[in-house]
């Protein structure tokens, strides 16, 4: 049943485009809220928010173990939790975007235009020492562009970091801690970062929340990292994670575009031209990426279900 779930759930996430139908018909955050107003402890605010619904769905879900009826039921109600849990991503439009933007620093010469009017401006001078100005004008030229450049790579590089974490987090925790835990991990997970998002950073219980979060989500970006390798440039990806995997200091999100930076290799560019062009071929290859790592854990729930788990 439960890879019968995840199969089912990696289908619709792949095709459904809008609104989560499920999430808007049971909303979570006036309950949140009313939970975080009480006088309370924080971690008794978290745990009647998010532990008490918890506990609801495992226990009926431990009543729906035995005969096939109460089996298709478990299966409905392990369907209406992830389908609650997922969140609707339309990455066509994010990478689109994106794309527009690494178009727009070609677009008009702008790149040319701004660095011939930056050197222009810086030094002027003319007569006898016309050739030690041609010189100066090529080294400040060299060293426009490569400050363009590099502007150009910390913007791709903040893009991959986001979009892949995003993506991450819409799925793979929710698969993960559904194959664990069944019904109850998955909302378990999904509550807890709906509980995260409205708390103020400076708010007793933000530590806290942030914690679980991240614990909850560190076993599956591993996992995750790991079908990168699988799906992608094994050995170079594999060895990434080998020296990140124990590495529990750094965020989760870092380590994610760590290994898909080495399990998509690319290029060192050396002007924004090029910086364009490589990443507009390689943007598509991380999507690509992971998408494929879906059917990972496809197969991973398929080991389960022949586990007996």
């Amino acid at each position: 049943m439960k890879f019968l779930a995840v199969m089912m759930i990696v289908t619709l996430y792949r095709n459904w485009l809008g609104n989560n139908p499920v999430r808007d018909s049971l909303p979570f955050d006036g309950y949140a809220d009313w939970c975080r107003g009480l006088s309370l402890q924080a971690h008794i605010r978290y745990l009647i928010a998010v532990g008490l619904p918890t506990v609801g769905v495992f226990w009926l879900a431990s009543q729906l173990q035995n005969g096939w009826i109460l089996n298709i039921i478990w299966l409905v109600l392990a369907l209406a939790v992830l389908i609650y849990a997922v969140e609707m991503r339309d990455n066509e439009v994010v990478f689109d975007q994106h794309e527009d933007w690494l178009d727009s620093l070609l677009d008009g010469g702008k790149v040319s235009s701004s660095t011939s009017s930056i050197v222009s401006a810086i030094d002027g001078s003319s007569g006898d020492d016309e050739s030690d100005d041609d010189g100066r004008r090529a080294a400040q030229s060299n060293e426009v562009e490569d400050q363009s450049v590099m502007g150009a790579m910390v913007r791709q590089r903040a893009f991959q970091q986001s979009m892949i974490y995003d993506v991450f987090q819409s799925l793979h925790p929710v698969i993960f801690w559904f194959l664990v835990l069944g019904p109850a991990g998955t909302l378990l997970y999904i509550l807890t970062t709906m509980y995260e998002e409205g708390v103020d950073e400076d708010d007793v219980e933000a530590p806290l929340v942030r914690q679980v979060v991240f614990w909850m989500e560190l076993p599956a970006a591993r996992l995750t990292t790991l079908l990168f390798a699988f799906v992608g440039h094994f050995g170079d990806a594999m060895s990434r994670w080998l020296e990140g995997a124990l590495d529990f200091a750094r965020d989760n999100d870092e380590f994610l575009a760590d290994v898909a930076d080495a399990a998509v290799p690319t290029l060192t560019p050396d002007s924004v031209e090029s910086v364009v062009r490589i990443h507009k071929d390689r943007n598509p290859e991380l999507r690509v990426l992971m998408e494929r790592s879906l059917y990972g854990w496809v197969g991973l729930a398929a080991i389960v279900a022949i586990a007996g788990w």
